[in-house]
């Protein structure tokens, strides 16, 4: 495991225990958000034998839970969409959006599918998209596109994505 998929792991498990009224809980997100945000930053692109299939400057769009986590797990894609941009990618982060007012669940989902199919030449899975509706409706339709999907470790270090089980 690289170290910045540890890392987004932590978050996801202090995501999942986490219960956002206690000091603590704040301060172990913090940490772990922290710690992520500085490994992104030191994160260099392997050399270039080792890139996926996509040559660098492919857009890739950024798949992963968001509904019932801290902070929607903002910092966790702004954290993807930075190593996707050092390794030569054009991230598509569905984070970009924001919050809309007056805007619901089926408004993101419209928003965000669109965005997919107009802007992606392939898709990152961060961990725990499994867990996601909405991220298991992105993989369905990349995979009838024919996109290339990979989990975020693959298109960072891989020579070839590893494809995506489920």
């Amino acid at each position: 495991m690289m170290p910045y998929d540890r890392l987004l792991a932590d978050w996801l498990s202090v995501c999942a225990a986490a219960d956002p009224t206690r000091p603590e809980t704040l301060a172990a997100l913090a940490a772990v958000e922290a710690a992520a945000t500085q490994a992104f930053r030191d994160w260099r692109p392997p050399p270039a034998g080792d890139r996926p299939p996509l040559a660098p400057g492919a857009r890739v769009y950024i798949a992963g839970p968001m509904s019932g986590l801290p902070g929607y797990h903002y910092p966790a894609f702004d954290a993807a969409a930075m190593a996707l941009a050092r390794a030569g990618h054009r991230p598509v982060n569905p984070a970009d959006t924001g919050l809309r007012p007056g805007w619901e669940r089926a408004d993101y989902l419209r928003h965000s599918l669109g965005r997919l199919l107009r802007e992606a030449d392939g898709i990152a899975c961060l961990p725990g998209w499994r867990r996601s509706r909405r991220a298991r409706l992105e993989v369905r339709c990349a995979r009838e596109l024919g996109l290339p999907v990979a989990p975020l470790s693959a298109w960072l270090h891989a020579a070839e994505p590893a494809p995506v089980r489920g």
